[in-house]
């Protein structure tokens, strides 16, 4: 197809993406591939996303993405996709390529075709492994807590009331506490570890 049908192609699907996104995905990742848009003028595929689709680099990024990892990855039809739905494909499109297996791929497939939208987003959810979280950001999301509760104010406002505090305060002594009262917790923790 000649640049200026495959453009004005691109930008009417564009207009519906959710009946389009497989045919979409095909036609960008065309552009892409080929360089396209270079044709009209662009130097990149999000430049000429954003200024000729209307729509953003990473959506078309993502258009791309679903078309690779489903109808070539996958080698399915155009249809089975399309009738799962442009939302579900894009939310189980990232864990098919982190899939271990084409049968582990294949059951977030069926999974996206049976479940609901909410059922599948807890799917997705609970299938991400958990970020443990750093002890010292713990600490300080605890005493930020505690500090807010106690002068009863919002996070904005804690950092303002504190330096009413410390105005007339002398920081080295304070730099000096602080140091020790680290020194000591970072010690009983990593002594509990």
């Amino acid at each position: 197809m000649e640049p200026r049908k495959l453009f004005e192609s691109a930008r009417n699907m564009c207009k519906m993406i959710e009946e389009h996104f497989v045919a979409l995905g095909e036609m960008l990742l065309q552009i892409r591939d080929e360089k396209v848009y270079r044709a009209n003028g662009y130097e990149t595929f999000r430049e000429f996303a954003e200024n000729e689709l209307t729509i953003s680099g990473s959506r078309a990024n993502l258009l791309v993405k679903i078309y690779e990892t489903m109808i070539k990855g996958m080698d399915m039809y155009d249809g089975d996709v399309q009738a799962i739905g442009y939302d579900k494909v894009a939310m189980i499109v990232p864990m098919i390529k982190k899939a271990a297996s084409p049968e582990e791929a294949r059951e977030w497939v069926n999974k996206a075709d049976t479940l609901s939208l909410k059922e599948l987003r807890r799917a997705v959810k609970e299938a991400k492994p958990k970020k443990e979280k750093d002890f010292k950001k713990v600490f300080a999301e605890q005493a930020t807590e505690r500090l807010c509760e106690f002068l009863s104010c919002k996070k904005g406002m804690l950092i303002y009331n504190l330096a009413f505090y410390f105005q007339d305060t002398d920081m080295d002594d304070v730099a000096s506490t602080i140091f020790k009262k680290r020194k000591a917790f970072e010690a009983e923790v990593m002594g509990l570890e």
